[in-house]
């Protein structure tokens, strides 16, 4: 790990861009090493991919061009803590007054769900070697990356959640929703609004992709847990007519409602206009991309980070029957897991 470290720390120094990246449950760490500074807009090509939310800065990393080097995790035992810290009382009465502002839509009937997302900016000393170490020891079940670019900053995170996997036009997804914390002392129990919630994600793939469709197939709904918070996940499968290529159904199905909302456009256009901030690559996804294989993750669990400078990105579905503050401290627990290896540094 030492020697991975270094490797992106002297690129990073130099302010060359890279990509390091480790899928769920393996040990081997891949690495693309840019040794230029260009942009690399993407426009399908073959390589690693990073998209935005709003599929306005799509960039790639050209594997022809990039110097691919792999690693082997070092695994570390950590307890399952995760240290609490403070928000200001004026953030979390601004993000509650667009919670329930969005509930008073839904009831009037303009959507039936919309994804509310916010920015925690944190102000720690860090350093490069010790947050990306702590970043691949810490969560070995989910997708971990990090990835710098002059142009962007550098981001990093440990996503849940897959978008999309193609192998041969067979293809992949989750629906990833409905989200309640882990307590020490408590039974974690899963309501009403947590199933609709992510029975809206489940219901999605039919609905988007019926003209696309040859098979679809979608697992019962099972709890499945992401650092300090559990889910509902059903595992999706299905098939398209062979006309369709991955590039088709990443455009029909990205942003989803687990990130967007229901319907599609119209959830959208309400977070363009209700939203306090650019969400950037929050709730966009990355991966490898080829013409028979793909394998893309939604960007969530993540940051983009600075030395002394962090920003955390954490959102939440909302229906007619969320709480406002129940929604702003699920977000909260959410920054929890980002938070956790910036306190480690300290």
């Amino acid at each position: 790990m030492k020697q991975f470290i270094e490797l992106l720390k002297d690129h990073y120094e130099k302010g060359l861009p890279f990509v390091a990246y480790r899928y769920p449950n393996t040990s081997e760490i891949h690495v693309l090493l840019q040794n230029d500074s260009k942009w690399h807009e993407w426009n399908n090509q073959e390589g690693f991919v990073v998209v935005d939310f709003l599929w306005e800065k799509p960039f790639y990393f050209p594997k022809e061009i990039c110097q691919h080097v792999t690693f082997e995790s070092d695994f570390t035992s950590f307890d399952d803590v995760y240290p609490d810290f403070q928000e200001k009382e004026l953030d979390q009465k601004a993000f509650e007054q667009l919670v329930q502002q969005a509930i008073e839509d839904i009831r009037i009937g303009d959507f039936q769900k919309v994804v509310l997302s916010r920015k925690i900016e944190l102000q720690e000393i860090t350093n490069f070697t010790f947050i990306v170490n702590r970043l691949f020891e810490r969560f070995p079940e989910a997708f971990t990356y990090v990835y710098f670019h002059s142009n962007i900053g550098c981001w990093m995170g440990a996503t849940p959640e897959v978008l999309l996997l193609n192998e041969n036009q067979k293809y992949q997804t989750v629906a990833l929703a409905g989200t309640v914390y882990k307590s020490e002392n408590e039974f974690v129990e899963f309501t009403y609004k947590e199933v609709v919630e992510q029975k809206i994600v489940a219901d999605y793939y039919h609905e988007i992709l019926s003209d696309e469709l040859v098979q679809l197939k979608v697992s019962p709904a099972k709890i499945v847990s992401a650092a300090n918070v559990q889910h509902l996940k059903s595992e999706v499968s299905f098939k398209v007519k062979p006309s369709v290529s991955a590039i088709d159904v990443l455009k029909k199905i990205h942003p989803t409602p687990a990130v967007g909302g229901t319907p599609k456009e119209t959830s959208l256009q309400w977070i363009s206009k209700n939203e306090f901030y650019q969400r950037e690559y929050y709730t966009g996804f990355l991966g490898e991309f080829s013409a028979n294989q793909s394998s893309f993750y939604v960007q969530l669990r993540c940051m983009q980070w600075k030395e002394k400078a962090q920003t955390l990105y954490v959102g939440c579905g909302i229906t007619k029957d969320s709480n406002p503050t129940k929604e702003f401290l699920e977000t909260h627990e959410k920054a929890k897991a980002m938070y956790q290896i910036i306190k480690d540094c300290n």
